[in-house]
């Protein structure tokens, strides 16, 4: 554990390297830090990908809420660098936001202790409200733009797909109305932090609503006979209707399948059950061979323990769409 004196140091280092005025000497320290983690065989030894993967998104999060926190103290500048830049200095920042949580969570041996804090954060769910418009897009090349601080208009280009931040705060990918030739697929994520939320405009026109600690994995452009995102925590979609090419929302081993419709999913992890709730159209959720169709006003439930999946019909829509 950091001492009291080395955390304060760290956590100066930290802001000033996100306000662009860390020196030369300050920035290889992180570095040197970031390497001395990496090596530290009780945290990435005998690790799966996925494992690392995790613990790196773990990390994003965690510093993003930093920074948003910052934030509301002084102005902000655009922020966009490289994931690995990124990546070394989350692992100094998130030794100190999560202290040692991610340890836990990867370590074999301490498996009691996550089914503990899992239990703790059970109780009190996700009782975090919507906040204002934050996130942090991640390109396919690993850039990372923090989009509450980024100005309006045109943010960067992919092939022929413009990425737009909207006056109103949206993000909104659009094909370019040059030529008809559209880019190879480029899959982008979109991330938003505890007590922030964000809207994102699909390629197809379909529209997002993020909640807070959530993510959104897509695509810039469709292509093929479906059209198929990732989500974790919460999103509300509305999606553009195309019969020929249905939409696919994966969450964890679930997915829900639609061809144009309203609909929420709440699938944070320490709640114990993945929801989805229909307002309009047609749903069809699938989980391994178990698979369920609602109707507007309903809701299916997967117990993610022991996989059971059924209709709720007694469904309060204020309160879901809250």
């Amino acid at each position: 554990m950091i001492n009291s004196d080395k955390e304060v140091q760290l956590k100066n280092i930290i802001k000033k390297y996100f306000n662009g005025t860390a020196s030369k000497e300050e920035i290889d320290f992180l570095n040197l830090y970031y390497e001395g983690f990496e090596q530290n065989a009780d945290v990435l030894q005998n690790k799966s990908a996925d494992e690392v993967s995790a613990l790196k998104t773990e990390m994003e999060v965690n510093i993003m809420n930093r920074v948003f926190a910052d934030k509301n103290k002084e102005d902000a500048k655009i922020v966009s660098f490289s994931s690995n830049t990124f990546y070394k200095v989350a692992v100094a920042a998130s030794i100190i936001l999560i202290a040692g949580f991610a340890f836990y969570l990867l370590k074999p041996t301490a498996s009691t202790q996550v089914a503990q804090n899992k239990s703790i954060q059970k109780e009190i769910k996700n009782d975090v409200a919507p906040g204002g418009n934050k996130a942090v897009l991640t390109l396919a090349n690993g850039t990372h733009i923090i989009l509450d601080s980024a100005q309006n208009g045109m943010l960067t280009s992919q092939g022929n797909i413009k990425i737009i931040k909207l006056d109103d705060g949206q993000l909104s990918y659009q094909p370019s109305t040059q030529n008809d030739q559209y880019p190879a697929v480029q899959y982008n994520t979109i991330t938003t932090p505890k007590g922030g939320q964000y809207q994102v405009i699909l390629s197809d026109g379909t529209k997002v609503w993020l909640n807070a600690a959530s993510s959104l994995r897509f695509p810039n452009v469709f292509e093929g006979d479906d059209r198929k995102v990732e989500l974790t925590g919460e999103g509300y979609f509305e999606v553009a209707h195309n019969e020929s090419k249905p939409f696919h929302v994966s969450v964890a081993d679930m997915e829900v399948k639609v061809l144009g419709t309203h609909f929420n999913v709440n699938a944070y992890e320490d709640e114990g059950e993945i929801r989805t709730t229909l307002l309009q159209g047609s749903v069809k959720v699938n989980r391994g061979n178990s698979a369920v169709v609602i109707k507007p006003n309903q809701q299916s439930v997967l117990n993610i323990s022991n996989g059971t999946l059924k209709i709720n019909h007694n469904v309060d829509l204020e309160e879901v769409m809250a």
